[in-house]
């Protein structure tokens, strides 16, 4: 039985201050609970029987099954809640380094769309992206909307916060690795030879609005211009970041094969 303390406590998850302190994140939905199941230890799964029904791996350290009447909607972050929802507990790393970086590793830089964020997690995990790093002020990824956009992929790649992001990118430059980075005028996509997958390389995607930092793009010896179609109408200023990171994964992975 689900406690009224318990609810507000499941309630109050929505907020990162809360997530942050307990270490847990929240899921909603068979088909997202399903899938990351098999990738996080999970510490409470509510569910109706029949949304249980449609769970493959069921290990939740405490499973309560609730009548179809049970008021989801005090619990759920969704405008339309799911009879479905479970409370995972967050992967904890230790401290970054270069050892996370296996062929390509994105770093996000204050990506804070959290509908994006999610969007190049599950781009990532498609491409076969290892390690993503994160700055402060990228939308966070255990966030309800992310964890649902990335419909399931949460789980299939490492998602690591940088406090301090110029340090690795200093550590990755005096190692000899190519820092590549998405800019508005460069050398088009079409003429660069991406690395081998095999060869450690970072990518880095910046802000919707701003794009990659000063800060940052001082790091970027490999820059990166995805050029639009020619267009009498003319083109907008930029892409979306999601829609220009997968363009970005593509080609990288063009080179694999």
């Amino acid at each position: 039985m689900i406690s009224r303390a318990e609810m507000k406590w499941i309630r109050s998850l929505d907020r990162k201050s809360v997530r942050d302190k307990e270490g847990v994140f929240v899921a909603e939905g068979a088909k997202v609970v399903n899938e990351l199941m098999p990738h996080f230890r999970c510490f409470l799964l509510i569910a109706t029987e029949s949304a249980l029904s449609c769970i493959d791996n069921q290990q939740a350290e405490r499973t309560e099954v609730v009548p179809e009447s049970f008021p989801f909607d005090k619990v759920s972050q969704l405008e339309s809640p799911q009879p479905i929802i479970a409370i995972f507990y967050r992967p904890q790393y230790s401290a970054p380094s270069l050892e996370y970086l296996r062929g390509l590793t994105l770093l996000l830089d204050t990506v804070q769309d959290p509908g994006n964020v999610g969007s190049i997690i599950r781009s990532a995990a498609w491409f076969g992206v290892g390690t993503i790093f994160l700055t402060p002020g990228t939308a966070d990824p255990f966030g309800s909307k992310v964890v649902r956009a990335t419909m399931g992929a949460l789980g299939q790649t490492r998602i690591i916060t940088l406090e301090e992001p110029g340090k690795l990118l200093q550590e990755a430059r005096q190692a000899g690795l190519n820092i590549y980075g998405t800019f508005l005028h460069g050398p088009s996509i079409r003429e660069i030879q991406f690395p081998s997958p095999q060869e450690k390389a970072l990518l880095l995607m910046g802000n919707e609005g701003q794009g990659i930092s000063s800060d940052l793009a001082a790091y970027c010896n490999k820059p990166v211009h995805i050029p639009p179609a020619a267009n009498p109408k003319g083109h907008p200023e930029s892409l979306n970041v999601a829609v220009a990171t997968a363009i970005m994964l593509f080609h990288w992975q063009g080179t694999k094969s």
